[in-house]
């Protein structure tokens, strides 16, 4: 929704569409072969305008190791549906494949092997409607769930085609195996499920639901699935009361804590309602998940929250907010990006935008650093988080050709 206002309203972005559109096919993508570490091999940024996108490979030091991989001009071998503008990355860190999740309306997932430069598969998780996937898990049994946020208004023609569910497909092939519905996890028959985001432990699943109506001009509070990690079956479903519009969720370096990030009720509009946004931080004990703490977004400023989230450390989580723009288009208050002590609930802003809101996109941490993409600046933001401080930013260009903000992050 806020996404048509920046598009319409943002010259920058009209002329990076131009130079996309006259760029120069890129060459095939160049084979990375990054060894593996702690957090995973390495980053991979997307870019977009909304209307195109590239991805670009960055080492967690802040190198630049291939920019564009892909891009929506690419003509690489085995990428038969070119890439859109509304491509995101999964929540969670994959095992070797970059996995690129083209939204909507096209419902398809891209599988890329960087060591060798080659799209692996691509996959229509449409099943006949627009499914509109919102993320990609990979299961410890090498399938992949896939939520898809949308509904299908005539289902039964297709397998697995009802929709507001978990797909499921099979690692190795990438083809559609299964399915897991979602809709009796909700009370109230006028809501879907619309599965946001998802994150896993050895043991367990976590599936966050939005709850919107078909229309989406009504929604529920959030509610956090718990799937028994082999069998998928459920064993709780946490309410998370008084939150709306929830989109953002983080798993502690411990994985025995959760926060869950609300934005609040759209309503129809491009602008979220902050007396429905909050934090909700959830724990393990012995008798399973619980909710520990609820952190209503007017204690951390004048803006509801945005949609990521990423823990720092077992006590400092990093969100973003979003600004607000007044009537004439300008900016009347900026993204946010917070650091908050969980314990000490203090709360510092590590950066604000200078020109644009609903430009702060994915924030990502892992061991000491932690990485913001930034619209407005056009750039890729890295900090070192050592003894609770936030040190040492840089801002890093991607210079890949194509002039697109980045918006998403993945790591693989």
């Amino acid at each position: 929704m806020t996404t048509n206002r920046i598009c319409a309203l943002s010259s920058l972005v009209i002329a990076s569409v131009l130079a996309a559109c006259e760029a120069e096919p890129p060459a095939p993508p160049e084979p990375i072969d990054q060894p593996l570490g702690v957090c995973g091999h390495a980053l991979y940024v997307i870019t977009s305008d909304y209307q195109s996108s590239a991805v670009s490979v960055v080492s967690f030091d802040g190198e630049v190791l291939v920019a564009p991989f892909l891009s929506s001009a690419s003509e690489t071998p085995g990428l038969s549906v070119a890439l859109s503008g509304d491509v995101v990355a999964p929540l969670s860190t994959t095992s070797g494949e970059l996995i690129l999740i083209d939204r909507f309306p096209a419902g398809v997932l891209t599988f890329a092997d960087p060591k060798s430069g080659t799209v692996v598969a691509q996959t229509d998780v449409s099943t006949g409607f627009a499914s509109n996937p919102q993320d990609a898990l990979e299961l410890k049994d090498g399938r992949i769930a896939v939520a898809r946020y949308g509904e299908n208004p005539t289902p039964g023609q297709a397998p697995f085609d009802s929709g507001s569910d978990l797909l499921l497909l099979d690692g190795a092939s990438h083809t559609i195996v299964g399915q897991v519905e979602l809709r009796s996890l909700l009370e109230d028959a006028e809501l879907l499920p619309r599965p946001a985001r998802l994150a896993r432990n050895d043991e367990e699943v976590f599936v966050l639901l939005a709850a919107y109506s078909k229309d989406f001009l009504s929604g529920g509070d959030g509610r956090l699935a718990v799937l028994d990690g082999e069998s998928l079956q459920l064993v709780n479903v946490i309410e998370l009361s008084g939150g709306l519009g929830c989109g953002a969720l983080a798993l502690a370096p411990s994985k025995n804590r959760l926060a869950v990030g609300c934005s609040g009720s759209f309503s129809g509009t491009s602008e979220p309602t902050l007396e429905d946004s909050a934090l909700f931080i959830l724990d393990r004990a012995e008798s399973g998940w619980a909710l520990t703490r609820t952190i209503p977004a007017q204690e951390l400023g004048q803006d509801p929250l945005s949609a990521s989230i990423a823990f720092a450390s077992e006590t400092v989580l990093l969100a973003a907010t979003f600004g607000r723009l007044a009537d004439s288009g300008e900016q009347e208050r900026p993204d946010r990006l917070l650091a908050i002590d969980l314990e000490s609930a203090q709360t510092e802003e590590l950066l604000a935008t200078p020109r644009l809101p609903f430009s702060f996109g994915d924030v990502r941490c892992c061991e000491d650093w932690c990485f913001l993409t930034d619209a407005d600046r056009s750039v890729l933001h890295r900090w070192n988080h050592e003894g609770g401080s936030f040190t040492g930013r840089r801002e890093l260009q991607l210079e890949d050709g194509i002039g697109l903000p980045p918006r998403t992050l993945g790591a693989y």
